[in-house]
């Protein structure tokens, strides 16, 4: 797993220097690179991020929210959302949704990440970097 986030953190940064485009944080294309045979986690991480990255949208049309503190509400809303997830599935019996979110602290980035950028570029340059990422891997 190591290597795969090295080399995706390798490339993202390339990437940016290249576009200007972050592809949603430095690790989470390796992450995501390394959970590519297992589209629905990256499914549940990209739907728990995006709902993060709306719901702080929303509140912070209330409060004023910038550089940290900002970075720090998109990653405890991700934390909550992956846990009422985890909480509905268990409670509802829905044990067909039983799948583990990769990570919320890379759901809370990538949320931070589409707020800076938007949901295009984003997106887009982590299926690129992600992408590129995987196929690296599968070549070594």
């Amino acid at each position: 797993m190591g290597e795969t986030i090295v080399l995706g953190v390798i490339l993202a940064i390339i990437f940016y220097e290249l576009t200007d485009v972050s592809p949603g944080g430095l690790v989470v294309p390796g992450v995501f690179a390394y959970y590519l045979y297992d589209p629905r986690r990256l499914v549940l991480t990209l739907c728990v991020a995006l709902i993060a990255w709306l719901l702080v949208r929303a509140f912070s049309q209330v409060v004023i929210l910038y550089g940290k503190r900002l970075f720090a509400v998109h990653v405890m809303t991700a934390f909550l959302l992956g846990g009422l997830f985890a909480l509905g599935v268990h409670l509802f019996d829905l044990r067909w949704l039983d799948v583990p979110l990769i990570g919320t602290l890379i759901a809370g980035i990538l949320a931070h990440e589409t707020s800076r950028q938007g949901v295009f570029k984003t997106l887009a340059a982590l299926m690129i970097v992600t992408l590129l990422t995987g196929m690296v891997v599968l070549w070594l």
